[in-house]
């Protein structure tokens, strides 16, 4: 039940709403990748999710860089007051009920749709049918509604951070249209905007994003495809270059010198991402930037509940069982979500079932693995982008 504020012509103020109960206090998670009419620009639902992560714990009680965990149960005590007004504002801006009841926007399909498997060029990036949602409606708990908050509010407070030492005309995004990356884009997005929106709500809506693209040669279509509409929908002022990730970022230095801080998707459990800081620089022979890491610390679960939860649009590969994306020649389905039985040609589970996150990159083949703008070949902490 959605809060209803009374209006100056009520003649009474009407009673309160009754407290929400744990099991209305809970997210409808799409079951497949939403359509970019039902994307949520403003920065609503993320600032409607920090005042969550506030509610439940105050970020002054908080000093640790980590991502803290919400114990159990920690969302059923603050389903009232603060807790609910804020719960309210997110699932309004996410256009669905507050016990999913009702969906305005968000366009999942059902479990029929992964039966298509990607052969090259499947078309469209992204789902784009008018199907009715799913059947059967996945709901994220009251309990990972405030994990999810707890997250978010950690890694926009890096983002913050690092807008407080860098101005907006020296950072760009690392983006190569993957999962992690989009989480990033969208907090940086509702970040930049909440900030523009404090001085000049009519430009706050039209504040282009830098960010820069390699492409290499072995990239998947639907890649590329995805990568020009999430451009044109976050408003992206792309970069595109061809070629490794050193030879891109030293064309970056050149053509744009102004540039010092570079935000990327990289997460711990990266390739030589282990020892990183969420604020580490380049290799000292590598082109010179501070990279910004505002998602080291989430897992592939948190991922997964943030795009499915905020409906942020991820590339249809994801879909057909892809769980990490590098170049066509040496990527595959993960083979943890092949389906029981003997089909031909073998069926897989979308990339958020995968249980086990220690084998997101089953599918990949590390020794042929190209440079992608998170990684680098070298093994060190030091040259991971």
């Amino acid at each position: 039940m959605l809060l209803h504020r009374p209006t100056a012509a009520s003649s009474a103020s009407p009673p309160p709403p009754p407290p929400l109960q744990e099991q209305q206090c809970r997210l409808v998670l799409a079951a497949a990748s939403p359509r970019w009419d039902a994307l949520c620009t403003t920065g609503a639902d993320v600032q409607a999710l920090i005042d969550i992560a506030e509610s439940v714990q105050p970020a002054s009680a908080s000093a640790s860089s980590s991502v803290p965990v919400a114990g159990p149960g920690a969302a059923v005590g603050g389903c009232g007051g603060a807790f609910q007004a804020a719960f309210s504002r997110l699932v309004a801006a996410l256009g669905q009920g507050s016990q999913g009841t009702s969906i305005i926007r968000n366009t999942a399909h059902d479990d029929d749709s992964h039966d298509s498997q990607s052969n090259g060029d499947v078309g469209s990036a992204v789902r784009r049918s008018d199907e009715s949602t799913a059947t059967t409606l996945t709901l994220a708990t009251a309990e990972q509604v405030v994990h999810l908050a707890l997250c978010v509010r950690q890694a926009t407070t890096a983002i913050e951070q690092a807008l407080q030492i860098y101005k907006t005309d020296t950072i760009m995004l690392s983006f190569n249209g993957g999962k992690d990356c989009m989480v990033v884009l969208h907090l940086l997005n509702a970040v930049l905007r909440t900030r523009c929106g404090r001085h000049n709500a009519e430009n706050s809506r039209h504040l282009p994003i830098p960010a820069i693209y390699l492409s290499f040669p072995d990239q998947f279509h639907e890649v590329e495809s995805f990568v020009r509409e999430a451009a044109q929908d976050y408003s992206m002022d792309l970069f595109t270059i061809d070629g490794s990730i050193k030879a891109g970022l030293t064309e970056l230095s050149k053509q744009r010198p102004q540039v010092r801080a570079i935000f990327a998707g990289t997460r711990r459990t990266d390739p030589f991402s282990a020892s990183l800081e969420t604020c580490t620089p380049t290799d000292p022979d590598w082109p010179q930037f501070m990279r910004i890491n505002p998602i080291l610390d989430w897992s592939y679960a948190d991922v997964w509940l943030f795009l499915r939860a905020f409906r942020v649009p991820y590339c249809h590969l994801y879909d057909l069982g892809y769980t990490s994306l590098g170049g066509r020649s040496t990527t595959s389905p993960n083979p943890a979500l092949l389906r029981a039985g003997t089909q031909s040609p073998p069926r897989f589970s979308p990339a958020y079932l995968l249980q086990d996150g220690s084998k997101e990159r089953d599918g990949r083949r590390p020794s042929l693995q190209p440079q992608s703008p998170q990684q680098s070949s070298r093994p060190s902490a030091q040259s991971s982008l």
